[in-house]
C-alpha cells in the first residue's frame, strides 16, 4: 500500500519547488529515496 503523502509531495516538488513546465526535460537523481517517490516524480 502506498503512503497517500508521496503523491502530494511529488506534487509539491514539481510545481512548487521547481517550477517545472509542461514539455520541458529535467533529470532526476535519487539518493537513499523510496522507489515510489521516483515513480510519483515521473
Amino acid at each position: 500500500m502506498q503512503d497517500p503523502r508521496i503523491p502530494q509531495l511529488a506534487r509539491q516538488l514539481v510545481h512548487y519547488s521547481t517550477a517545472v513546465k509542461k514539455g520541458e526535460k529535467v533529470m532526476i537523481h535519487l539518493v537513499d529515496v523510496p522507489d515510489e517517490i521516483g515513480v510519483a516524480l515521473i
